[in-house]
């Protein structure tokens, strides 16, 4: 990172970014400055401002979406249309820029978007350029999915974050390498796991790329496998779901909860739509679409109006108390910034002690301005999703390297689903990231659950299952473990990462076993 340097330029006065980016650390409780930090006010459709910060020289170009101006209320969810076209122009403007240039430019160009026809666009440049990758990241679609998939399998949520925030590991992708399949490389290599591939591409977790291409000695599993191949019980515990509140990340939600329930046979998946009487009309519209008639169940449009947000006991009291798995409470996205969490803040608000009646209820928040994330972690320990921390993450990822939306969209889609396409707009779906309880995963069968290693775990799991699934972390009493190696460091599961150990070495609490209990839940990717 000594080596990197982020450079923003913006129409808005210096000042004001850096106090924001300042804001941002005192929240986080960071006394460490990031400096290779750089702001500069200027026209990012200007050739000359863009000469002066040195674009030509950039690794990735992300475009953000745009905000205030002028005291015009143009957030990023507000002003679809608008928004949608301002990008358009920024993209077509940088493009002409590197094309304009007399030596080739590598630069890889990342669009930030809620526009399907914007993302198409994108995706037809791709195709035609030779040079430089351009993607689109359609903001409300990948906060979508993962509001849907975290609805269904909470601990996920936790598991995403820490898989694309450069703590601890990291996601490469990689050419797979001549002769070698996956499972090869899980038995020669104790500091990697190569976790799927894509084209001619393979997909890693590693803690740095120099452990990627190391062989350690082939590995050898002593634990016998079970007589016959386990076939694993995906068995989500969450399936009556309300959803409280309409934005445009709706849909995407529901589509992915309705290819959730047809991939893994899931009956009881059933989705009950609320919100306030100016939405109902939207409502209507979701329970008559055929699309989504398998999880709403629409027989006289079954979903709920809340009249006063301020006091929604009556409408939804019994409902957060008794018979909800997952409560999601949606923000407005077509409000300005000032308002843009109310509902679901007042949501939560005056439902938290109805929904601690129902201990098994998981809620999650959305929250798209980070201030008031605080006001809900003082007061409960409820699910939180603030959608633009993830986004944060995924564009640091793609800052790195473009193509890691596929892995990103891979994981969180199901067969079928519309967000399961590549920048080359190929279909494709080769691994589910799922959490599932240990007693559920083996479907009541008793197996010996004792390992010596980390290592031992993956690949017993991963050759008992014949390669169906490959365990790639451990959420024990709340806290995930993604398996990969930190620090050369012999640890058990008590600390963030670990692959596995040599053989005789002894693990911190004097044992040398792992041993997986029924309350434990396996994070595993499941291999189409």
């Amino acid at each position: 990172m000594k080596n990197t340097y982020i450079v923003i330029l913006a129409r808005e006065n210096k000042q004001h970014i850096q106090d924001e980016i300042d804001s941002l650390y005192d929240r986080e409780g960071s006394k460490k400055r990031f400096k290779n930090i750089i702001v500069r006010d200027g026209n990012p459709m200007s050739k000359l401002d863009l000469d002066k910060i040195n674009l030509s020289k950039a690794r990735t170009v992300l475009l953000m979406t745009p905000g205030f101006e002028n005291d015009r209320v143009m957030t990023r969810d507000a002003s679809g249309d608008e928004m949608n076209f301002e990008v358009s122009k920024l993209f077509m403007f940088i493009v002409w820029y590197f094309s304009s240039l007399k030596t080739e430019s590598n630069t890889n160009i990342v669009v930030e978007t809620s526009s399907k026809n914007m993302e198409k666009m994108i995706n037809d440049y791709h195709k035609e350029s030779l040079n430089q990758m351009s993607v689109s990241v359609n903001f409300n679609e990948i906060t979508g999915k993962m509001i849907a998939v975290t609805s269904i399998m909470p601990s996920v949520n936790p598991v995403m974050k820490q898989l694309f925030s450069f703590k601890g590991v990291e996601v490469y992708i990689e050419d797979i390498p001549e002769g070698k399949t996956i499972n090869d490389e899980l038995l020669e290599n104790r500091s990697v796991i190569p976790m799927c591939d894509m084209g001619d591409k393979r997909v890693y977790v590693a803690e740095n790329e120099e452990e990627l291409g190391r062989r350690n000695g082939r590995f050898k599993l002593e634990k016998k496998l079970p007589d016959k191949t386990i076939v694993p019980k995906i068995n989500f515990e969450k399936s009556n779901i309300i959803i409280v509140g309409i934005n445009r990340k709706l849909p995407y939600i529901l589509e992915s909860l309705v290819c959730f329930k047809r991939e893994y046979e899931n009956d009881q998946l059933v989705v009950l739509l609320a919100g306030t009487p100016d939405e109902e009309e939207s409502l209507k519209e979701f329970y008559s679409n055929p699309v989504y008639e398998s999880i709403l169940l629409p027989k006289k449009y079954n979903y709920v109006i809340v009249n006063d947000i301020y006091n929604p006991m009556e409408e939804l009291g019994s409902l957060t108390s008794n018979k909800a798995d997952s409560i999601i409470f949606l923000s407005n996205d077509m409000v300005s910034e000032v308002h843009i969490d109310e509902k679901p803040l007042m949501y939560w608000s005056n439902l938290k002690k109805s929904i601690r009646q129902n201990e098994n209820v998981d809620v999650i928040v959305e929250i798209l301005d980070s201030q008031n994330q605080s006001i809900i972690e003082r007061k409960n320990k409820d699910q939180i999703i603030v959608s633009d921390e993830f986004l944060g993450h995924v564009y640091a990822q793609l800052g790195k390297n473009p193509k890691r939306i596929d892995v990103i969209k891979d994981m969180i889609t199901s067969d079928g689903d519309s967000s399961s396409v590549n920048v080359d707009m190929e279909e494709q779906n080769d691994s589910d990231l799922v959490c599932v309880a240990v007693r559920d995963f083996f479907g009541g069968k008793k197996y010996d659950l004792t390992f010596k290693s980390k290592r031992e775990l993956i690949i017993w799991i991963y050759e008992a299952t014949a390669h169906r699934a490959l365990p790639i972390g451990i959420v024990r009493d709340s806290v995930e473990y993604i398996f990969a190696r930190t620090d050369s460091s012999n640890d058990d599961l008590d600390s963030c990462v670990l692959l596995g150990v040599e053989e005789g070495q002894l693990s911190p609490g004097n044992t040398d076993k792992i041993v997986l209990e029924d309350d434990d839940e396996l994070v595993v990717l499941m291999l189409n």
